[in-house]
């Protein structure tokens, strides 16, 4: 945007103007290529794969999954599955103990105060 500013439109924005918002083109309401869903509906987004749990808690999916065949795709989604878990799992913990460990500080904290 800023690159196809002409300095026309950059004198008009040192005077105040508003430039104007290019917008989108109306979608065609016949097109089935494109999936709808209403509010409160869930899709399955099996076409694109698994999401990925990183041992940290980010999140990544496989790249080239279009280009995997059926049963190396059933392969990853297994595979995938149970390390998810567990490492969600792992998290769980993580986050369980980290709370702990802050409500043992707030706790500490408070009682020094009243001392």
């Amino acid at each position: 945007l800023i690159h196809a500013m002409t300095s026309a439109s950059s004198s008009a924005l040192l005077d105040g103007e508003v430039p104007s918002v290019l917008a989108l083109p109306e979608g065609d309401p016949n097109d089935d290529s494109v999936q709808k869903i209403k509010l409160g509906e869930s899709i399955a987004i099996e076409s694109i794969g698994p999401v990925i749990i990183n041992a940290d808690g980010s999140t990544r999916r496989i790249q080239n999954w279009d280009t995997l065949t059926k049963g190396e795709k059933d392969t990853a989604w297994r595979r995938i599955s149970k390390r998810n878990e567990q490492r969600r799992a792992i998290l769980m913990k993580q986050k369980e103990k980290e709370e702990e460990q802050q409500q043992q500080r707030e706790m500490d904290n408070s009682d020094a105060k009243e001392l």
